[in-house]
């Protein structure tokens, strides 16, 4: 698995521009990718998630949270 980095970043800086669809497109190519990530960055995703008004999207990501350590 690969490390996240910058990209993060990415999402943090689209989530406060308002573009919550970009932040969870962007965190689904990560998952495809096998990019790794650490609880943290679900936090930044999930308040994207809360932006977008989806429960079923916010079910995937608790669903991808409970697969990391500290979140099960």
């Amino acid at each position: 698995m690969m490390k996240a980095g910058g990209t993060w970043n990415k999402i943090k800086h689209v989530k406060r521009a308002g573009e919550n669809w970009a932040g969870v497109d962007c965190f689904r190519n990560m998952i495809r990718s096998k990019v790794g990530y650490e609880s943290v960055a679900l936090v930044i995703i999930l308040s994207a998630i809360v932006g977008t008004n989806n429960l079923e999207v916010g079910k995937q990501i608790h669903g991808a949270a409970l697969g990391v350590k500290g979140f099960s």
